[in-house]
């Protein structure tokens, strides 16, 4: 279960991160930082930072083990990590009002796209590049970065390039396995030469379903045991998720589709501690076994006086498997020793670093990448690091930890509480004549200079949920994020900042006719067969009242799958997808709206504005044509249909499901179906449940935090979640006919993919061409926009009230104060301790 942080905090953390002292008005090439008016040494006077104090108050369930930003940080971990350092460039807002914004250099002086001037490190290092592009590459490869002058270590010592290059070494090394690098190895930015040096020499499991895709007519046996053309020992999971089986195990997927009990007892009873069994002829019979099904025994027709002579019957083939043996097998490798010196990332002097990815990407991209630090201080990281050169304790303790960022440890009492003050060694502080620490904006924000950083200190408090409600009601906190259902009775408090972008509710379905088959051989489901049918399904995503559901004030009817968050790049003209023309038609499509002379819209943006989702002629209509349709095919023979839906345990998922029933009964009858009922099943991870076949239908909260539209796209068509990824879709673009897989369209968008280099407008039409298809194909039913809630004390306000998922609400960078923490004690005393928001 996530700590309670993660929920209090889940916005401030993002927005924590996007904040800066420094902002300029250009867009896609920054200019270099001007730093605010300091005072000369000899006029500094003496820093004191408790003239007037401004304390941040929040609860959380625990303090964080760890805020090593090398490691795999939970969000806890993270929103420490983001204040004790600086990135090298943020995104900041420059209007709020016209909602545009700017890159704002922090440790870097500048970020520049030096391929033409850096073409030998497309050959020097591994990056994915052909002959012909390697002849006329020029830009998208390779990235220099100018790092600041006065940029120091809490104790005062100056960060240089050697810095980087320490952490970088210490993310890949491959004994330590850190999770932050992550990002390095795989994605966008990836750089050249990581992924080999982090797996450098270490025994390595591969799905050979993602890796070497052999197939079983490949392996060699050798002292019978099967191996890679390479020779390495070939294993079947038997208990280990499969991204080719969309996250499920094999064991998981034998139950859902009825495997042979016997086959199945008898192969897991071969497997190791970690859930393999080594292939070998008899494990490779068992797997055969798994899911063939022997014809029923006929008895023998009587023999006739004299039998006519009968041609010899053709020969029938053998069935396949459910499952092919290819998608579960993996096998253990040893990765080739490779060096940190075959990794794109080196230093042409002590402030000037190279940083050479592995795929193109465009600048803009790349500056988004470089918005989250990997800086660790080498003395004690290397301190903290055990005999076995495993592990490291950096950044466990107030005395293992050095900030480079605007705040610094100053308390830990273990259990119960972790402070934060300023940093006054941080790059960003002017210092007052009367001692104390200031920052200004050196760019404008809204036409103006403003106060960033006022926060003075910052307090964790350990706390459960409920202490942290009262907590906050007492003005003991400055800030608390309610859950939806309690959101519900402050959705009009001028204190209440909600953003329905970031979460989404969607009902999907799993349409594999053989789990459909398995699941109503089960207890609880009856003739869930029927959602083969995508008229059936279609019926289901019209029939529902997305505005009824939504009627309890705290969520958004939502009637698209990329949602209103996701950009179609940072810096475009349309920044946001769904606000195209492009994104408008596709949902006019979908939803069977017309617009233009003679129709009931006159244009596009009257007839979007139309849209609900909700149109129960059409579902009836839809049903009618779907009973016909599986009646004829023998897929429906009768009888009412019991569709059970994997669900969360609140009150909430229950009676989302509830209404939708009332609804269906409403469209379906008198169409020839027996009546529809959907029932809810609480577990912990319904998309898991859908996924392994489990569930035939699942009703999912899926976090849409992600801006990027074709990274949003490529989610939803991943083979593990998108039954049809592989079905081929032909598209007209740019008025010329394509034939693509669903997956190869969400991929055209992104990397080198055929549209990625393209015009904004042109990459929304492919987007949107491809999100109206996957809608229609109606497996998976947007439902509703699940806000994101946060409120503040009268103490504090954020500086803009429009929320960007980039850089939030200005973060406690740019929060401001009402009160100091005076003055808000005499406020409360006045209140009666008891606030009224």
């Amino acid at each position: 279960m996530k700590k309670l942080l993660a929920v209090l905090m889940a916005a401030l953390i993002m927005t924590s991160l996007f904040s800066a002292c420094v902002i300029e008005s250009g867009r896609k090439e920054p200019a270099a930082p001007t730093d605010t008016p300091k005072l000369t040494a000899t006029e500094k006077p003496e820093i004191r930072d408790d003239a007037t104090a401004y304390t941040f108050t929040v609860g959380c369930a625990a303090l964080p083990a760890s805020w090593d930003p090398l490691s795999a940080l939970l969000e806890d971990g993270a929103f420490i990590s983001g204040l004790l350092s600086s990135p090298l460039v943020r995104r900041m807002p420059e209007d709020t009002a016209a909602g545009t914004y700017a890159w704002a250099y922090e440790m870097a002086e500048s970020i520049s796209d030096v391929t033409a001037e850096h073409i030998e490190d497309l050959t020097k290092y591994p990056v994915d590049i052909g002959a012909r592009e390697l002849a006329s590459a020029s830009a998208g490869y390779v990235f220099e970065i100018r790092l600041r002058e006065d940029a120091v270590w809490e104790n005062g010592e100056s960060i240089t390039a050697d810095d980087y290059l320490y952490s970088m070494r210490k993310l890949l090394d491959p004994s330590l396995s850190n999770g932050g690098a992550r990002r390095f190895i795989s994605g966008p930015c990836a750089a050249a030469g990581a992924a080999a040096c982090y797996d450098s020499g270490r025994t390595v499991w591969r799905e050979n379903a993602r890796y070497g895709g052999y197939s079983r007519d490949e392996l060699k046996l050798s002292g019978g045991v099967y191996k890679t053309p390479e020779g390495w020992p070939v294993y079947i999971a038997v208990d280990v998720g499969l991204s080719s089986l969309g996250g499920a195990t094999l064991g998981e997927k034998a139950a859902a589709l009825g495997a042979d009990e016997a086959a199945w007892a008898n192969l897991a009873a071969l497997a190791d501690e970690n859930g393999r069994v080594m292939l070998t002829d008899v494990s490779m019979a068992l797997f055969d076994k798994l899911f063939l099904t022997e014809p029923e025994p006929t008895e023998e027709p009587e023999p006739t006086e004299e039998p006519e002579p009968t041609e010899e019957p053709e020969p029938t083939e053998e069935p396949e498997p459910a499952i092919d043996i290819s998608d579960c097998l993996v096998y253990c490798e040893t990765a080739p020793v490779y060096g940190f010196n075959g990794v794109g990332f080196y230093k042409t002097d002590e402030r000037t670093l190279i940083y050479v990815c592995g795929s193109p990407v465009d600048i803009d991209t790349f500056m988004a990448f470089c918005t989250e630090s990997w800086l660790v201080y080498s003395p004690y990281y290397e301190a903290g690091m055990n005999d076995e050169h495993t592990h490291t304790d950096y950044a466990s303790s107030r005395e293992n930890t050095m900030s480079c960022g605007p705040y610094r440890i100053e308390e830990i009492a273990p259990g119960r509480s972790m402070t934060l003050v300023r940093n006054p060694n941080w790059f960003g502080w002017s210092i007052a004549e009367d001692g104390s620490l200031y920052a200004y904006s050196a760019g404008l924000v809204n036409g103006e200079h403003i106060p960033m950083y006022e926060t003075t200190r910052i307090e964790l408090r350990v706390m459960d949920m409920s202490s942290a409600a009262a907590a906050f009601r007492r003005g003991e906190l400055t800030a608390w994020r309610p859950a939806p259902e309690e959101a519900e009775q402050y959705v009009r408090s001028e204190l209440m900042y909600a953003s329905d972008e970031e979460n989404a509710i969607h009902l999907a379905f799993n349409t594999d006719p053989a789990v459909l088959t398995a699941l109503d051989r089960k207890g609880g489901n009856i003739n869930t067969s029927v959602l083969v049918s995508e008229s059936f399904r279609q019926a289901i995503s019209l029939a529902i009242s997305r505005a009824e559901l939504a009627e309890n004030g705290a969520y958004s009817p939502l009637i698209g799958l990329v949602p209103p968050a996701c950009l179609c790049g940072l810096f475009e003209e349309t920044q946001y997808y769904r606000q195209s023309e492009s994104a408008m038609r596709a949902l006019c499509s979908v939803y069977g709206v017309s617009y233009g002379q003679d129709e009931a819209y006159p244009g596009l943006a009257s007839a979007y504005a139309s849209l609900t989702g909700y149109d129960m002629e059409t579902a009836s209509g839809l049903f009618a044509e779907a009973y016909t349709e599986l009646a004829e095919s023998g897929v429906y023979t009768g009888g009412e249909i019991i569709i059970r839906v994997a669900c969360g345990a609140s009150q909430f998922d229950g009676e989302i499901i509830e209404l939708i029933n009332s609804q269906l009964a409403e469209a379906s009858a008198g169409t020839g179906f027996g009546g529809i009922t959907l029932v809810g099943i609480a577990t912990d991870d319904p998309e898991a449940a859908l996924e392994t076949g489990r569930s035939a239908a699942a009703l999912l909260h899926v976090s849409s935090k992600g801006t990027d539209l074709a990274g949003m796209l490529r989610l939803l068509t991943e083979p593990e979640s998108c039954g049809f990824s592989r079905e081929e879709l032909s598209l007209i673009v740019k008025g010329r006919a394509i034939t693509m897989t669903f997956r190869e369209w969400a991929l055209s968008l992104t990397g080198r993919g055929r549209f990625a280099g393209d015009t904004a407008e042109t990459r929304m039409e492919a987007a949107s061409l491809l999100e109206e298809a996957y809608l229609k194909k109606a497996e998976r039913i947007p439902l509703l926009s699940a806000p994101s809630f946060m409120m503040l004390s009268p103490k504090a306000q954020h500086m803009t009230r429009a929320y960007d998922t980039l850089s939030g609400w200005g973060g406690i960078g740019l929060l401001t104060y009402n009160f100091d923490d005076v003055g808000w004690e005499e406020y409360v005393e006045e209140q009666g301790g008891r606030m009224k928001y």
